[in-house]
């Protein structure tokens, strides 16, 4: 299908009000994060993540991101001292940190430039080895990064930021966010650098509206593109069903599938091997839900008997390994082992990639489907 007609017959010519308006209205139910809770710990080993609450992400606010839910923010009369709180807390063995918000560290809706100086002067006390600031790519600025390395001059610093995918199709038709061009990704890499910093690329893996063949490919893809134009490292993120998300609204409807855990060991066999050992695999388990105000748990790939526990010590083993041939030998390992959702797999792989369908045909007959349900709810 022409993308012409696809945005002519769909209503696209300014923006995707279809997604846009549906996100808008199941986000209207969102509970605020209860006012008690200030901050979340996860520890693992010498890593830590912090996740502090913000007023929320802007992108969310306005019915973006069809697949995301960092839940609905407010505001903080003082997020510096609920940071110190949360800070106090770690061990002194920890030697990475990860700082997150209800949407950008970097976004000074969230945090003001002030108390992001007052953030960085706790983080330099600590002295931790490493530190990753997850944000989203339109809040990088080159003052912003100034001030993060001149506070943490003998830090590794790593600026995270959800890019998600490098096709513009399903950036805006399928995620309904914002696109970003590989020519300005390559323009934001070289700024982080520029700085003395590290660039993180999180990559979705089973985005919606496509088939299961074209879920791989676009990863795959993606990841590739982004090395090839300087990311250090890539988390690759198979999509998790959220409450309060269109992707979840759509598995409810039919018209979207949990990942299958073995989309994952594809995904790896075929990236190139030379990437193998700056690539991370995360939110591959089950995930506990931590807003208490939510009373759905979270979906993540799906797994049969014979491979759930072999994938998760799989993924664990995966992820703390540095050594590329040891992770190619690894990986040769679990993709041998044979089992239901491989099989089942298989079969979908075989009816996908001979359809003869393009994107924007599997893109068209669901936004049709979309349509005719939310016709159906209107009568």
């Amino acid at each position: 299908m022409r993308e012409k007609d696809f945005i002519l017959k769909h209503g696209l010519e300014k923006g995707n009000p279809l997604l846009t308006t549906i996100t808008k209205r199941i986000r209207e139910g969102r509970p605020k994060i209860p006012s008690d809770l200030k901050y979340t710990i996860f520890e693992a080993a010498e890593f830590v993540q912090i996740w502090l609450k913000t007023r929320g992400c802007a992108y969310s606010k306005v019915g973006s991101c069809t697949c995301c839910d960092y839940w609905e923010g407010d505001d903080v009369d003082d997020v510096v001292s609920e940071f110190a709180e949360a800070l106090s807390k770690i061990k002194p063995s920890v030697k990475s940190l990860l700082i997150e918000t209800s949407g950008s560290v970097l976004d000074t809706n969230e945090i003001s430039n002030q108390e992001l100086i007052m953030i960085l002067e706790m983080l330099k006390e600590r002295q931790f080895k490493k530190v990753v600031i997850e944000t989203h790519l339109n809040t990088i600025t080159p003052e912003k990064l100034t001030s993060i390395r001149n506070k943490l001059k003998d830090t590794e610093i790593c600026i995270e930021a959800g890019v998600e995918s490098l096709s513009e199709d399903i950036l805006r038709y399928s995620l309904n966010k914002s696109s970003v061009l590989s020519t300005e990704i390559k323009e934001i890499i070289e700024l982080i650098h520029a700085s003395g910093c590290k660039f993180i690329a999180n990559i979705m893996l089973g985005v919606p509206f496509v088939s299961v063949s074209q879920q791989i490919e676009d990863a795959v893809r993606s990841i590739n593109k982004l090395f090839e134009t300087g990311a250090d490292y890539v988390m690759l993120f198979p999509v998790n069903i959220k409450e309060y998300t269109l992707v979840n609204w759509m598995y409810q409807n039919g018209l979207y599938e949990r990942v299958n855990g073995q989309m994952i060991l594809r995904v790896l066999e075929r990236v190139k091997k030379k990437y193998i050992n700056r690539i991370d695999v995360v939110w591959y388990g089950n995930r506990k839900q931590e807003n208490p105000a939510y009373k759905k748990a979270i979906l993540g790939p799906r797994y049969c008997e014979t491979c759930e526990n072999k994938l998760m010590d799989f993924f664990f083993n995966f992820n703390i390994l540095e050594d590329t041939e040891k992770r190619i030998k690894l990986l040769e390992g679990a993709a041998n082992t044979e089992c239901n959702c491989k099989q089942e797999l298989r079969r979908t792989l075989d009816m996908t990639c001979n359809d003869g369908l393009d994107i924007l045909d599997y893109m068209d007959s669901i936004y049709t489907r979309i349509k005719m349900i939310e016709m159906e709810g209107q009568k």
